[in-house]
């Protein structure tokens, strides 16, 4: 994923948090801030993850040893599946890209 298209989801992100938390404290409900705002942050995290999946060239899969396709899909069960693949498959993606030369 180019940096550019990173800093602009930690912005997103930082925004749609900080509008979480500075709600509450402006006398709001909680339970019902959480709940207005906590789908567009699991959607968020959901086409963060799809799009951080989908950048890495297939050579880094193979060399993680990991399939890019199932792990697309799987991304789009709400959360548990973008929780899923930062745990279990971002980081060795990540050392794998490093052991792979650039095409």
């Amino acid at each position: 994923m180019r940096r550019e298209v990173r800093i602009l989801l930690w912005i997103l992100a930082a925004f749609l948090l900080l509008s979480v938390l500075v709600t509450p404290a402006l006398w709001f409900y909680p339970p019902m801030v959480l709940l207005y705002y906590g789908w567009p942050l699991v959607l968020l995290a959901m086409v963060w993850g799809i799009l951080d999946a989908a950048y890495h060239r297939d050579s880094v899969w193979r060399e993680a040893d990991q399939n890019k396709i199932v792990w697309v899909i799987v991304q789009f069960i709400p959360l548990v599946g973008t929780m899923a693949y930062y745990i279990l498959v971002h980081r060795m993606l990540l050392e794998a890209e490093s052991r792979v030369r650039r095409s």
